[in-house]
């Protein structure tokens, strides 16, 4: 069975086409699902997703609303 493989912030964003800082601004505010685990080397762990967590929240993210006034 192959590891497991978590999706950084870096990667989210790249998955969903946005910017990394985007995504930050989604996990400070608590707007992302909890993360599936911690990863990383000592020292600089980080927050990790599975590709699945990350698909399904993205059908709900949050979205800047577009002013459809004329």
């Amino acid at each position: 069975m192959p590891p497991v493989q978590y999706l950084s912030l870096r990667q989210v964003a790249e998955r969903l086409n946005l910017q990394v800082v985007t995504v930050q601004t989604y996990y400070k505010r608590n707007q992302m699902p909890e993360p599936d685990s911690l990863t990383g080397p000592p020292g600089d762990i980080g927050p990790g997703w599975l590709e699945s967590t990350i698909d399904q929240w993205a059908v709900t993210r949050p979205t800047r609303q577009k002013n459809t006034e004329s």
